[in-house]
């Protein structure tokens, strides 16, 4: 575990002592930085897609949702140490997305709760809107699905259960990235994430095969 339970403290504290610091450094190089890495992954998992196929792809995936799950673990102990005490469930459930959003996703965000089982957050701005399709975004879901994941095996079930839905996408041209919430009544069921993003990369495979795009309906888009 990191040190204050954040992930990658360690070279955050060294960007801050020998470039951040000093002056005359330009911290939007990191950005630009970033940039090529999440663009080097995605093609990477792209050209293992096309090569290896079923194969290449799940241990891409297997490799990120590992990511997530330490990133998951580290973050939770953060959580755990900086919630409010007497939060409802959902607002534990939105007090622990929002975490993630502005600690892990570098995402500014709005969260609004519309009830004992339902909110929603806007992600305002998202460090790849700018260079990732809505399809691209499929990549970011096995780092949340392993953020969740290790997340739950620190903390448990926060605040029950949920159906997410993603009504609005950046770089679909919506205003914003939308994460809409209803949490699950006892014997409800709903797609989960995982599930959903396992059908967007059979989709990925069939594309390949055929030559011609497809496209699923979901009401949690095509993210």
């Amino acid at each position: 575990m990191e040190k204050n339970g954040l992930p990658y403290t360690q070279p955050e504290q060294g960007f801050s002592q020998r470039a951040l610091y000093r002056g005359g450094y330009d911290p939007r190089s990191v950005l630009r930085w970033g940039q090529m890495q999440a663009i080097a992954l995605l093609e990477v998992l792209k050209a293992a897609e096309r090569r290896f196929g079923d194969e290449g792809q799940q241990v891409c995936i297997d490799a990120i949702v590992g990511v997530g799950r330490k990133v998951g673990r580290d973050i939770a102990e953060a959580v755990k140490a900086n919630m409010p005490q007497g939060l409802s469930d959902v607002e534990r459930a939105a007090f622990f997305t929002s975490y993630i959003n502005r600690n892990v996703y570098a995402s500014p965000e709005v969260v609004t709760i519309l009830s004992d089982d339902e909110y929603y957050f806007d992600i305002l701005w998202c460090p790849h809107q700018d260079i990732y399709s809505a399809r691209d975004c499929r990549l970011q879901r096995y780092f949340v699905q392993g953020i969740m994941e290790g997340a739950a095996s620190v903390l448990g079930d926060i605040g029950g259960r949920f159906r997410i839905e993603i009504p609005k996408i950046i770089p679909r041209g919506d205003d914003v990235c939308r994460f809409h919430l209803h949490r699950l009544k006892e014997g409800e069921q709903a797609e989960s994430w995982d599930e959903y993003s396992r059908k967007l990369a059979e989709r990925e495979l069939r594309e390949l095969q055929s030559g011609r795009r497809q496209r699923l309906s979901h009401p949690s888009s095509e993210a």
